[in-house]
């Protein structure tokens, strides 16, 4: 079984390479890029569904976009910094502001057809339903004159004997 990790490999490590890069060589462009806005999230599994959970205070609905591509659950955004008198001074903005994205590789056993998204009081829930198991199904070993491997294969496997 897969896990659900809180970011990909690629994400941390493309991070620490811009970081560690723009460190040694002095590119204050490549900290500029950096995410500014990197919501925590919370992943909850039980037999039934896993229930991601974030919060976005200070985040439009309409700025939030959920999406799931090739097994890979994506939630991204932006949270703008308001300013709306221009006259106003700021001591102190400890806010953090600006795009995000969080993406989450699902394991195989994933409902995709019935996974939903919720926002409500600032805080982002995606509740992704697993997909109903089957009943395993025991299969018999033996050889049958006729059989599908009769037909597969042709006379051959008629002609050996089973002990």
């Amino acid at each position: 079984m897969r896990q659900l990790s809180p970011f990909t490999q690629k994400e941390l490590w493309g991070d620490f390479d811009r970081l560690f890069d723009s460190f040694f060589t002095g590119n204050k462009e490549t900290w500029d890029k950096l995410p500014a806005f990197s919501p925590k999230v919370d992943v909850k599994e039980t037999e039934d569904y896993f229930l991601i959970s974030t919060d976005l205070p200070g985040v439009n609905e309409k700025d939030i976009h959920v999406e799931i591509n090739n097994g890979i659950l994506c939630i991204s955004g932006e949270r703008n910094f308001e300013q709306e008198e221009k006259n106003e001074k700021f001591h102190r903005v400890e806010k953090s502001y600006g795009k995000f994205s969080r993406s989450f590789q699902l394991p195989d056993n994933v409902d995709f057809e019935n996974v939903e998204a919720r926002n409500e009081h600032g805080v982002l829930e995606v509740l992704i339903p697993r997909k109903k198991t089957e009943d395993k199904k025991a299969i018999k070993i033996e050889a049958k004159k006729g059989g599908l491997f009769s037909q597969v294969f042709g006379k051959k496997e008629d002609n050996k004997k089973v002990n």
